[in-house]
Parts: C-alpha cells; sequence; structure tokens
C-alpha cells in the first residue's frame, strides 16, 4: 500500500512528494524523483517539536540516511509568514513509517525532542539575559536597597 505526503519547507524548496511504498521511500521534486532510499538505509527517525515565532504548530520529522538527512513538518509554507496546517496528513503518513522503517532496519534508532546542544545552548542563553538584566538594573539604580 503505497502512502504519499506532500510537504513544503520553505521559500527556497520547492514542493516535496514523499511515497513510501513497501520497502522504500522515495522524494520527487517537480514532477522529478531525487531520492530512493531503502527504508533498511534509515540509519535514525527523530521526532520534534520545533515552534518559530510565525510557525507556531510546527513538528518536524527527521530521517537520517547517511550524509544528509530529510526532513518533512506538520506545517507547508504558502508564502511569506503563512504556514497552512498539515498535521492530520503528517500524522497519517510518519505512523506508516516508523513501523515499516523499525521493520526494515532493526538497528534503528528513534529520538524525540531537542538535541544536548540545544537544550543546554537555551540554558546559556537564558543565564546570559538573566546576568545582563541583573547588570542593567544594578548600574540605573534598579536594584535599591536604601529608601
Amino acid at each position: 500500500m503505497q502512502q504519499e505526503f506532500k510537504n513544503r519547507l520553505n521559500a527556497f524548496q520547492k514542493e516535496r512528494t514523499f511515497v513510501l511504498d513497501k520497502d522504500r521511500l522515495q522524494v520527487w521534486e517537480a514532477g522529478m524523483q531525487i531520492k530512493d532510499v531503502p527504508l533498511r538505509n534509515i540509519k535514525s527517525i527523530k521526532l520534534s517539536y520545533e515552534p518559530t515565532r510565525l510557525n507556531t504548530r510546527n513538528y518536524v520529522c527527521t530521517l537520517d540516511i547517511g550524509p544528509e538527512a530529510l526532513k518533512l513538518q506538520s506545517t507547508d509554507y504558502v508564502s511569506l509568514a503563512n504556514f497552512r496546517d498539515n498535521a492530520e496528513a503528517y500524522v497519517a503518513f510518519v505512523s506508516q513509517l516508523l513501523p515499516m522503517a523499525q521493520n526494515a532496519n532493526p538497528y534503528l534508532k528513534l529520538k524525540g525532542g531537542s538535541s544536548a546542544t540545544q537544550y543546554y545552548g537555551s540554558l546559556a542563553f537564558l543565564a546570559i539575559v538573566l546576568v545582563l538584566v541583573i547588570l542593567v538594573f544594578t548600574l540605573t539604580g534598579g536594584f535599591s536597597w536604601t529608601s
């Protein structure tokens, strides 16, 4: 049974069609096949929530296929600051892909959430902002302990 999912990540990419068929994942762009990946060659699948200020309902599935990665997301880029929610089709496709990929590759790694670099980077950013806020308040007299 063939499962299809269409997705456009951003303004610089054309719409891609992902076709899941038996033991292969094919990727088409502008009517031409650009990838034909046997499911056994998928090394890992990462599911994450990656919102932006303009695209707050963005769930991402990243497939590690070796030297590069394929990315599918639950929203489609339409135009500047305009994204279409495609969650229903995304969930159906990814729900079909996961067990098929696991059956084809018993060593498949499933990952979720942010990477350690992103996590620690966000903590460092928050710490820097906190230090800057304390510094600004101290220099401007915002922390006046005397009356």
